[in-house]
């Protein structure tokens, strides 16, 4: 029984660090996107707009996915069958790479 609450506890601990590190490393690019608007939002196309808010998106995803794989580990602890929903959450910040991946080859 024991191993088994291990293994559970193990997806929401490295979750948890590998996305507080991502919000941590993706802050600082996300500041930058601020620049691809030099010459002003009229003539912004929409790989601009794809990476501003991409960017922007995996920021604020990925720091609040670490308080969100806790709510769903604790909210389906319990239950059998439900790690499809605690993956579901942790891997939610990377619906960011479809914005990101249109700016990067349409840019």
């Amino acid at each position: 029984m024991e191993d088994k609450k291990a293994a559970n506890l193990a997806l929401p601990i490295i979750a948890s660090i590998f996305w507080a590190i991502v919000a941590v490393l993706a802050f600082v690019p996300a500041v930058m996107t601020v620049m691809v608007f030099d010459s002003g939002t009229e003539s912004a196309n929409a790989w601009q707009w794809s990476l501003f808010y991409g960017m922007w998106g995996l920021v604020i995803l990925s720091a609040c996915a670490v308080p969100g794989i806790w709510i769903a580990w604790a909210l389906t602890r319990k239950r059998d069958g439900l790690l499809w929903i605690r993956l579901v959450v942790a891997l939610m910040p990377l619906i960011t790479i479809v914005p990101i991946t249109y700016a990067w080859f349409n840019g």
